[in-house]
């Protein structure tokens, strides 16, 4: 037969302000004929004697985990200093709010954590949850409060300094400015030059039979034929001339292959 009952231990022989447990037990046989068990729970000292109170039987195991929740709820286990609990049991598993844990604690599993590799589930989980727009939304929220106060504008204000003191920092920073600056210049330049019709008529003639420039782009039958035939006469050329081909045979001379593609052409 089946017992399920809310327990008591008392601690006869305390070593501190701890002196009691609540937890539920469920058996085979009856209540009182249980006494080897004297609860399972880690936050309970074994160098402790205990007696164990019997505070009441259920039929079912639900019946007493509820009692079980009336009890913690009602002597707050979780807060109270009295109680070796360190969480309330709720009807979905445990509750641990109240438990304070020291920095030293905190730190030592944040070490412990740091560099261990997460499962896929577990990294796509944490990416759903900061991708989500309420997150996005209290994120942002929370970097224009911070910045907005003193303390952290007189932080940023100091590590700036310090960075631009630096002067490879300085060097990199001037550097990549240039190089943005003159990006910028150059989309401008070739968006202008797609502008006219002459210019990018003139260039969509010349790609024809060339690979295309993007990838992914199909290709016409005549466009693939004629990449087949000029990549076939690019290593031709390689071949004759002793010249390791290189991604795309950018080491080709393009004056000296179409010099060697005029005389050859049915290598084309």
């Amino acid at each position: 037969m089946k017992s399920h009952y809310t327990y008591r231990l008392i601690a006869l022989n305390p070593v501190d302000e701890r002196v009691e447990y609540i937890g539920v037990r469920s058996c085979n046989g009856l209540p009182e004929n249980d006494t080897r068990y004297q609860g399972s729970s880690k936050h309970l000292p074994r160098t402790i004697q205990y007696r164990k109170e019997i505070i009441a039987v259920w039929p079912t195991r639900e019946e007493a985990v509820a009692h079980e929740v009336a009890l913690h709820d009602f002597h707050d286990v979780a807060r109270s200093p009295r109680f070796f609990n360190k969480a309330k049991q709720t009807s979905v598993g445990f509750d641990t709010a109240g438990i304070t844990q020291s920095i030293e604690f905190k730190e030592s599993v944040s070490a412990a954590l740091r560099g261990v590799p997460k499962s896929k589930a577990h990294a796509a989980k944490v990416r759903d949850v900061l991708n989500s727009p309420e997150v996005k939304a209290k994120l942002r929220a929370k970097s224009i409060e911070a910045n907005a106060r003193e303390d952290v504008k007189r932080k940023i204000s100091e590590s700036s300094k310090s960075l631009w003191q630096n002067e490879l920092y300085v060097a990199k920073t001037l550097e990549s400015r240039r190089c943005s600056k003159n990006r910028e210049a150059r989309a401008k330049e070739t968006s202008a030059m797609w502008e006219n019709p002459e210019w990018r008529a003139k260039q969509i003639a010349s790609r024809i039979g060339k690979p295309a420039l993007n990838k992914g782009v199909k290709q016409s039958e005549e466009q693939r034929a004629g990449t087949v035939a000029l990549m076939s006469a690019k290593r031709a050329f390689c071949i004759e001339k002793g010249i390791k081909p290189g991604k795309f045979y950018i080491n080709i001379d393009k004056a000296a292959f179409a010099n060697w593609l005029a005389q050859h052409k049915e290598a084309a």
